[in-house]
């Protein structure tokens, strides 16, 4: 077993599993790729979804180096629609793993990093998934544990990420609001004492009497 194995199934069963949440909703892809103005057919979605199914599957089981060259091809491909959508305003998600998450630097960097696992991995010439295990035995639970984490790694990365994001600015925002309203309320109160003739310093802040009125 070579050390670019665990990495390469992890990055063929994640694209597999894109490509099926694609095939079973593929609207939130179509319409990305609609405000990005390309080609956004439903069908196509679909048949891109398949071929990403294919692609993962094949390397899980057969991963030859052109099985790899193919993975590093498709998630090349997908850095630079995720790239697209990342820079385009209008896009408000990327459709990846069928959810409505926007595309984030996060898309950006794992489909290049799992690009180059798949190039690295068609020089070395690995194991497929059902002969690692027959080699591994009992150990394998391990390594297929350690794939299915980084899986979802990925996925939340690309999923659960922008929102926990987004919700953080939002409440940074939601404080700097409530800090600025309450600067202006003090600023509003100051302005009503100053007309009624109430300046700084004046004796009826401190509790002192003030002239004219009666004491106790």
């Amino acid at each position: 077993m070579s050390f670019v194995e665990g990495p390469l199934f992890a990055c063929a069963g994640a694209l597999a599993l894109s490509g099926a949440a694609k095939l079973r909703r593929p609207g939130p892809a179509a319409a990305a790729l609609r405000a990005a103005r390309l080609p956004s057919v439903i069908w196509l979605v679909r048949t891109l979804a398949v071929a990403e199914i294919g692609i993962g599957l094949l390397v899980l089981t057969r991963p030859s180096p052109a099985a790899c060259l193919l993975l590093a091809a498709a998630f090349g491909a997908l850095a630079v629609v995720a790239g697209v959508f990342w820079r385009n305003p209008d896009v408000a998600s990327c459709g990846c793993f069928g959810g409505d998450a926007p595309a984030t630097w996060a898309h950006v960097a794992l489909d290049l990093a799992a690009s180059v696992v798949a190039l690295l991995a068609a020089a070395s010439a690995p194991a497929s998934v059902p002969e690692t295990v027959t080699a591994l035995g009992w150990s394998s639970v391990a390594l297929l544990a350690g794939i299915c984490c980084m899986v979802y790694l990925a996925g939340a990365a690309t999923t659960l990420l922008p929102a926990a994001m987004s919700s953080y600015r939002g409440h940074a925002h939601g404080d700097g609001h409530r800090h600025a309203h309450g600067r202006d309320r003090h600023r509003r109160t100051e302005d009503a004492l100053r007309a009624a003739g109430v300046d700084e310093g004046h004796s009826s802040l401190w509790g002192e009497p003030v002239a004219g009125a009666r004491a106790g």
